[in-house]
This record gives C-alpha cells, sequence and structure tokens, in this order.
C-alpha cells in the first residue's frame, strides 16, 4: 500500500497480494469468477501470443481478463510459489486520476466492461447453441455473490434449551383429604396432575420441520432454515444449476 505525495512515493505497508491461490496450475474455474492476476505478474510465450490474437484493445478495461480466460483455455498457466513482482495499491479515498489504481479508482468502470464481455460471450454460447465459457462464466458469477453473501451473513445465537416443565409435588399429609400421594416419576406425575390435558399438544415452534419446496428441475427439497445460512444458498445454487440444465438442453433440442 502506497500513497503519492508530489513528486514522493511513500511506501505504507508490503504485504502478500492473492496469496489464497495455491501453488500449482492455475483454476481456469476461479479465474471464471472474476480476475485476480495483475498482467505484471503473468509471464507467456510470443508463439502463445499471436497463436490467441493480441488483447481485446475495443475495450479500455478487463482486456487481460479476457486474454487469460482464452489462454487458460488453451494453455495450463503454472503459479509459482515466489514473490517475484510489486503490485503497487492505491486506495480510492487516498489516490486517484492517473496516479491511482483502476481497479479501486474507477472500480465502477470495471464492472460496466466486465458485464459487456460477460454478455457478449452468453450470446456467442446462445447464438452456437452450446454450453460454453458465457453461460459457465455468468453461472459463476452469481455462484460467487451467493457465497459472498453467506460469508458476510452473521451466525445466528444458539436457541436457548428448552426448560423441563414443572412438576408440584406435594405430600398426602400435608394437604387434607388429598387422598393418595403424588407419584414423584415426573412424566408420571405430570400425567396425573393434568388428567383433562388435549389429546393434541402444539409442538415446539423451534422443531417445526421446514415444508418441502418444488424446485424448477423437478427436485423436492427441504425449504432452507434461517439458522444455516450455508444450507440456505447451497440449494440456492442447485437451483440455479437446474435452471442452466434445463436451459442446455433446450439449446439442444433447438440445435437437433
Amino acid at each position: 500500500m502506497e500513497q503519492v505525495h508530489g513528486n514522493l512515493v511513500q511506501t505504507d505497508s508490503i504485504e502478500p497480494f492473492n496469496d489464497f491461490a495455491p501453488p500449482g496450475f492455475l483454476s481456469l474455474d476461479r479465474m471464471l469468477a472474476s480476475n485476480f492476476i495483475p498482467p505484471i505478474s503473468f509471464l507467456f510465450t510470443r508463439a502463445a501470443f499471436e497463436e490467441l490474437g493480441a488483447l481485446y484493445e475495443a475495450i479500455p478495461y478487463v482486456g487481460d481478463w479476457d486474454f487469460l480466460i482464452r489462454f487458460l483455455s488453451k494453455y495450463e498457466v503454472f503459479m509459482i510459489p515466489q514473490y517475484l513482482a510489486f503490485y503497487h495499491w492505491r486506495s480510492r479515498a487516498q489516490q486517484s486520476g492517473v496516479l491511482g489504481n483502476t481497479v479501486t479508482g474507477e472500480v465502477d468502470r470495471h464492472h460496466f466492461y466486465r458485464q459487456l464481455l460477460l454478455n457478449q460471450w452468453l450470446r456467442a454460447d446462445i447464438a452456437s447453441g452450446r454450453f460454453g465459457i458465457g453461460a459457465y462464466a455468468n453461472l459463476r458469477a452469481h455462484i460467487e455473490k451467493i457465497v459472498e453473501q453467506t460469508e458476510q451473513r452473521p451466525t445466528p445465537p444458539p436457541a436457548p434449551a428448552a426448560a423441563p416443565p414443572a412438576v408440584a409435588v406435594a405430600a398426602a399429609e400435608d394437604v387434607p383429604n388429598a387422598g393418595p400421594a403424588v407419584p414423584h416419576d415426573p412424566a408420571e406425575a405430570a400425567t396425573t396432575a393434568v388428567p383433562d390435558a388435549p389429546d393434541e399438544i402444539p409442538r415446539d415452534a423451534a422443531a417445526e420441520e421446514p415444508a418441502p419446496v418444488a424446485t424448477d428441475n423437478g427436485v423436492v427439497e427441504p425449504a432452507p432454515s434461517a439458522a444455516n445460512g450455508s444450507t440456505a444458498s447451497y440449494r440456492r445454487v442447485r437451483r440455479v444449476l437446474g435452471r442452466l440444465r434445463a436451459w442446455t438442453a433446450t439449446l439442444s433440442e433447438r440445435k437437433h
């Protein structure tokens, strides 16, 4: 992290960037979610560049993301577990304009042209009648949003344990004309003390099972529980996948 003061650059901190990516082969699936590789850290041969074609220069942003996806669709990229490049990061609040990072100072433009690419890729898939990069990248973007919402959702506090029913037990000699003593077994005492209890006892609301929900792909699943955000998000992803499979089947029928 750094700041610019006049003609001086002040370094505030140096830390690993995108160290979540494990060493080894780069994931095409993760790259389709978003671009996390700075151009200065990506080395490739001139022969591969000429075979794939130049960067997409018709748009001023995210052209490197388009090139990386085309590259990973044909070649493997190996992540070296060493820090060999410096990525100068300047926050949006501290620096803007030509001296700032576009991913922070002009993040709205990045989102604008990212959506433009997603639309173009999806149109190409629809025109060809196949499931390709466009369909997968758009689906991957929705899954990423669901995962982020789940991680940001606060964990609900655990439900309090249900208190055992209070049973009053009195000795026969304490109450005049009380008759036989009340049994000391709580379950038996409750039955004896309340002989006129209703036949149907309301169930505890916390123990109610969620009603089943029929998804778009015909699979009947339990309704998501509010106390289990990760399970609810997983079921949302399943429903999205079901819609996508139906869409792919429709395209195949039209093509044939």
